[in-house]
């Protein structure tokens, strides 16, 4: 007979504690894929992972929101594995105990304010691997703007997990098949933007049980090995939905809007005088009209030109930099400038105006195209990042091949709850009523019950999509004779 045990940690002063099992009194969770689910493996969908927990009071000296929580359960018939990894959303104790409810690391992501500088012409998301350079900081940076903003709200690379034992959460990303020509992060709800980029290139986004955060294309659910299987004897009782009022078209059309760098101009001026007593320092703030791809400076690009800053004493003397006038710091991102100024001089002066030139991109006017034929029309939601012809014409002609039928659901209960089963997992599925046998489905949701002996999952049929073994890949050597599709 199977047993099943389980291990909640809280991280706090830099590491993970665990909770001791006499101070938990309750404990359940459940995640699964959001978004567009009704039609499953949708471009652009996500995870939904909740955890609720009740503690002793004691517990509750460590409380904190948006504190990260963890989650591990273990069967003795499968193994031990992390089911979530979140932070905790909202707090309640009475005088005897206090409880939790957790959401996944989405909403941590959210909350993370990014300004990025501006990728040009860069795969939304870039292969992590044991080696790839994932740190921004690195004078070697060229991973993708997912990576980018998954590593600065505080992610590491799944593959080099061993090198960031501490890490709050990790991430794994495939290559982006598309890329928009210029991309950057304005400081918005950066969940949302990275989902965004998803739609725009084929992708989904999400976490799965262990609460590794996946950057995944549609199109490599149909390669991927089958790692488990779901059989007759393995659950209870099976339903399949199959919706037609969902994502489904038989042509498609899309927008897209380019995107043109311009020369060197103005793109900013601030005349808000700034009063700096000596020794102090200001900091000015300025986000241009448009995203900018580079900042005019002097060289080194470090320091403002002289002519971009007007610093005058109340007297009228003009302020020079140096050690006895100002000194500055530059933080430059493609829609934000910090300008640090520091008083170096003996006296008070004024910061009277702050004129900022760079190349900016601007939109160019929009134009839209159409792939495949039939009755059922259907347009792609427009998409900041849907920035080329080209690039509109290959997601139409994705959106006609995913998505020309509604794809059906299975659920399937009365399982014995595995840990080692993730969110986003290619599992062979079968049932003899329906005439199916190692049929490749992929799971988009796990709940489970509260002693984790039982699971109930969401499944959708994968088998027809498209396999990335019959397409040439960028960067991939071939042999001659080799008979692959040119795709996407």
């Amino acid at each position: 007979m199977s047993t099943a045990d389980y291990l909640i940690e809280l991280y706090y002063s830099g590491s993970w504690h665990a909770v001791a099992d006499g101070d938990v009194l309750e404990a359940k969770g459940s995640w699964e894929i959001t978004g567009q689910r009704n039609n499953a493996v949708a471009f652009g969908d996500d995870t939904d992972a909740t955890f609720d927990a009740k503690f002793v009071y004691g517990v509750w000296a460590n409380l904190a929101d948006k504190l990260p929580i963890r989650y591990t359960t273990t069967n003795s018939d499968d193994t031990t594995a992390k089911t979530f990894t979140g932070v905790v959303t909202k707090q309640h104790r009475t005088l005897d105990d206090c409880d939790v409810q957790a959401e996944g690391i989405k909403v941590l992501v959210a909350a993370t304010k990014i300004y990025s500088p501006m990728f040009v012409k860069r795969p939304v998301a870039s292969k992590t691997t044991a080696t790839s350079i994932e740190d921004p900081t690195s004078g070697s940076y060229a991973a993708g703007m997912v990576n980018y903003a998954l590593w600065t709200a505080g992610g590491r690379p799944y593959e080099q997990a061993a090198s960031y034992p501490s890490a709050v959460f990790y991430y794994a990303c495939d290559h982006s098949i598309l890329s928009p020509t210029h991309n950057w992060l304005a400081g918005e709800n950066t969940w949302d933007e990275l989902l965004k980029q998803c739609q725009a290139s084929g992708a989904t986004l999400y976490q799965d049980g262990s609460g590794v955060v996946r950057f995944k294309q549609v199109v490599g659910y149909a390669g991927a090995s089958a790692t488990d299987s779901i059989g007759m004897s393995d659950y209870l009782e099976a339903e399949e939905t199959t919706d037609p009022d969902v994502l489904q078209g038989n042509k498609w059309t899309c927008q897209y809007v380019p995107r043109r760098r311009l020369g060197t101009q103005q793109i900013a001026e601030d005349t808000t005088p700034y009063h700096v007593e000596p020794g102090e320092t200001v900091t000015i703030t300025i986000e241009p009209d448009n995203p900018i791809v580079s900042l005019e400076t002097a060289s080194g690009g470090t320091q403002l030109l002289p002519d971009a800053l007007v610093i005058a004493r109340q007297d009228g003397t003009r302020i020079s930099q140096g050690a006895s006038g100002y000194s500055h710091t530059l933080d430059i991102k493609a829609a934000r400038i910090i300008i640090t100024i520091t008083n170096n001089d003996s006296k008070a002066f004024t910061v009277w105006k702050v004129t900022l030139r760079g190349d900016p991109v601007v939109a160019a006017p929009a134009g839209s195209v159409s792939a495949g034929s039939g009755a059922i029309e259907r347009q792609i939601q427009p998409n900041i990042y849907i920035q080329r012809r080209s690039d509109a014409e290959r997601l139409c002609e994705m959106y006609a091949t995913f998505y020309a039928t509604a794809r059906a659901n299975v659920t399937v209960r009365g399982c014995t709850h595995k840990p080692s089963r993730y969110v986003g997992q290619t599992v062979l599925f079968s049932c003899s009523q329906w005439s199916m046998t190692d049929i490749p489905h992929v799971i988009l949701a796990i709940r489970h019950d509260e002693a984790g002996y039982t699971a109930e999952y969401e499944l959708a049929y994968v088998g027809d999509l498209p396999n990335p073994a019959q397409f040439y890949v960028v960067g991939t050597s071939y042999s001659a004779g080799a008979n692959l599709y040119l795709g996407w």
